[in-house]
């Protein structure tokens, strides 16, 4: 509730952990709230002291205990912080906050520590999209549009090269505005660690947070001091304008100790490329810099309590959860109704909302497309249009992931009851859709291009030469010569009629064994590898109350009970959340393996259900009976659920088994032989098809083989997993046995 604190000023008390006299220590921690930017944009949701001072609800109220804050603050060794800038991943215990930073550029990770340490919350969606897309897309179509029909050149060149340029600082303002706001996040972070390091060990920390942070002019007089070392030039190459940045080494090494370092990838690739050049690491975005203050945030500033709010809409794990959490342990005849809809969070509402917006537009396009290009924009173009039979095929692509979904959810129930709620799953499955493939999109993209580079390169050495000569009959001809290379002083020359930019396929058919290693690389490592650690990754991004223990949720409960009290959407005064018992949560092992398992084949649907869409209205969308071809076969083969079942069986062995033996690396392995072995097999087949003349698909023999390849794959992935799943929900069920006894014990 609303209090006053230490100086008489309002503000929010809440409590901290308790002193060593075992009483709790009231502590009122001050926020700063952006003049600009309330809660759910209403000025009346913000909290001002008696100087008109803005106050978040929830911003700066963790922290250490007001008895003893040094022990809570890690060392800055790191010039102001306790990890590197190159330790992301290094650390399970911050992978969520570690793939969230590298996520949308950092966008999700920025926005959440922005409202933990400034209280500003973050813009919605649609003015997002409206000023970072809508507008720069109008500019662009203005621009195109003279461009067709001004017919005075001068004027032409003219209004296109202003709109052009208008287009180009109106995107360098809104990176030099985002840059500057990450900036204050940093400097914020920095300035009340060193507030509390300063303080006496009985320093009340509302007084800390009563210290404003140094203007620019008092920072340039001692700025390494206030900032733990940051100097200016670190704050602007950890978040540089131009989205790329040089960030100088924060750890004192030479050469012999950083190679004796245990190193994670970004460490390696660090101590690899970086090092030996300039000693500097590279920064995209300011993503490993969003990632290191995040840490900070966790490792250092807040407690777990203090952190429980969803990303995107910042609400409360207590506003919410509480009712999910009834619905769930309801007695039967609550439950029965079949109209009844199952409480959600704010954030899951928001996610099924923005999916009926997309299919509603959807439906109007296929309504209005034809009209559009015959009519509008008077074009006798033959190609396939999207129209109502492609929207049938839409909706069945989502019903098929959604029906997929529910099925398995049925038969993981059936041996312990998962307790995993609705609305984990609708998290769960849009984080697949969109977190993970925008990961993996951009990862195969990168790792796509330095393979064909170094088969470029290769080719290169080996002298190849691709000579472009137009052949008879509208084909294009083009040869590829064996000269003198830096190899061998021999020649061969070999001659084919297909695509230039094919130059692969036909140095493939001389070359199989060359070929089929490059298949190897594309299955494994590009689409395996890259797919499976993304849809790890997507999980990890989500937190849902549905895996907090018990004690989790009563102090993240404590914690939102002493914030002033909202009003929920139907208006009635939200229930006392301290009184709620969560006796019935987490309190079997087999139960909690479920849920993990289920959450993970819950991204990999919603990763298969956009990879679905793409497969069939991108590469297949010539006809609809293509489309529905294209959806019936990728249905019959649900390789990445069960990829994601085998990722689940490793996932609970560590977190639940405690076998920390099993990183990383175990345990995506299983889903990285399923996945590569069978992409490389059928990518090989199709090869050792056209290598003979003949389409894949319209060979019988090649289907046959494909098909023969695809269900024994299903078969041996599907048996392996139930006998480990067997076997591990024993291993499960005896911990439970075990802990039931010694609490039986303590009663």
């Amino acid at each position: 509730m609303a209090g006053t604190n230490a100086n008489g000023k309002g503000g929010l008390t809440v409590n901290a952990p308790t002193s060593g006299t075992g009483s709790p220590t009231p502590t009122n921690y001050r926020s700063f709230q952006d003049d600009n930017h309330t809660r759910d944009g209403d000025p009346g949701n913000a909290h001002t002291d008696s100087s008109g001072g803005h106050r978040s609800l929830v911003a700066r109220r963790g922290g250490p205990p007001r008895t003893s804050p040094h022990a809570h603050v890690a060392d800055d060794s790191h010039r102001g912080f306790s990890t590197s800038i190159h330790d992301a991943y290094s650390a399970t215990e911050h992978e969520r906050v570690d793939c969230c930073s590298f996520t949308c550029c950092g966008v999700l990770q920025s926005d959440r520590d922005r409202y933990l340490l400034q209280g500003v919350t973050p813009p919605g969606v649609g003015h997002r999209v409206v000023v970072h897309v809508l507008l720069p897309l109008t500019i662009l179509g203005a621009a195109g549009y003279g461009a067709m029909h001004i017919a005075n050149v001068r004027i032409n060149q003219m209004y296109c090269t202003v709109l052009v340029f208008t287009m180009l600082f109106y995107v360098l303002a809104l990176c030099y505005k985002g840059r500057s706001k990450r900036i204050e996040v940093r400097k914020d972070l920095l300035w009340t660690k060193y507030q509390i390091s300063e303080s006496s060990q009985n320093t009340d920390l509302a007084v800390l947070w009563e210290q404003e942070r140094p203007e620019d002019e008092e920072e340039a007089r001692d700025l390494s001091t206030y900032y733990l070392g940051q100097s200016r030039r670190d704050f602007s190459s950890a978040h540089p304008c131009c989205l790329v940045g040089c960030y100088p080494e924060d750890r004192n090494l030479n050469r012999e100790v950083a190679s004796s370092l245990e190193h994670n990838l970004c460490g390696a690739l660090w101590d690899f490329f970086c090092f030996p050049i300039c000693g500097m690491h590279v920064q995209l975005c300011g993503m490993c810099a969003l990632a290191q203050e995040a840490r900070e945030v966790e490792q250092v500033l807040l407690p777990p309590s203090y952190r429980r709010i969803d990303y995107i809409t910042m609400q409360a794990y207590a506003d919410y959860y509480p009712a999910i959490y009834l619905d769930k342990w309801a007695e039967a005849p609550l439950r029965r109704s079949w109209f009844r809809i199952p409480p959600l969070s704010r954030l899951s509402i928001r996610l099924l909302q923005a999916a009926l917006i997309v299919a509603a537009l959807l439906l109007v396009w296929a309504l209005v497309a034809n009209l559009y290009w015959h009519k509008i924009y008077r074009t006798n173009n033959k190609s396939h249009v999207f129209n109502l039979a492609d929207y049938g095929i839409f909706i069945a692509t989502v019903m098929q992931s959604g029906g997929l979904l529910m099925i398995l959810v049925f038969f993981t129930n059936l041996p312990k009851k998962s307790e995993l709620s609705l609305d984990a799953l609708v998290k769960y499955f849009a984080s697949g859709f969109v977190l993970s493939v925008t990961l993996a999109v951009f990862w195969e993209m990168v790792i796509g291009l330095a393979l064909k580079t170094f088969v470029a390169f290769i080719l290169i050495v080996a002298g190849v030469d691709v000579v472009d000569d137009p052949g008879s009959n509208g084909t294009y001809t083009f040869g590829i010569g064996f000269g003198p290379s830096l190899l061998s002083n021999t020649s061969r020359h070999l001659a084919a009629e297909t695509d230039p930019r094919n130059f692969l396929d036909v140095f493939g058919n001389e070359h199989p064994v060359f070929y089929t290693i490059m298949l190897m690389l594309e299955a494994f490592l590009m689409a395996a590898f890259v797919e499976e650690l993304c849809k790890y990754f997507g999980y990890r991004m989500v937190e849902h109350p549905d895996f907090l223990t018990k004690d989790d949720l009563d102090q993240a409960v404590s914690v939102a009970h002493d914030e002033p009290s909202e009003e929920v959407e139907d208006g009635h005064p939200r229930q006392h959340r301290e009184c709620q018992d969560y006796s019935f949560q987490r309190k079997s092992l087999q139960a909690q393996g479920a849920a993990i398992t289920l959450a993970m084949i819950a991204v990999a649907i919603g990763f298969t259900c956009c990879e679905n869409l793409v497969y069939i209205f991108v590469y297949s969308g010539e006809s609809v009976k293509a489309e529905l071809t294209v959806l019936i076969a990728r249905s019959c083969f649900p390789v990445h659920p069960i990829s994601a079942a085998l990722q689940s069986l490793g996932v609970v062995r560590r977190d639940l088994e405690a076998d920390r033996s099993r990183a990383l690396g175990r345990i995506i392995l299983p889903a990285v032989l399923l996945h590569g072995g069978y992409d490389f097999f059928i990518m090989w087949i199709d090869f050792l098809s056209r290598r003979h003349g003949v389409d894949a698909d319209e060979n019988p023999t090649a289907l046959l083989v494909s098909l023969i390849v695809s269900v024994s794959a299903m078969l041996v992935a599907l048996t392996w997993y139930f006998r480990e799943s067997k076997l591990q929900r024993e291993r499960l069920a005896a911990i439970d046995q075990i802990s039931n006894v010694d609490r039986s014990r303590l009663l």
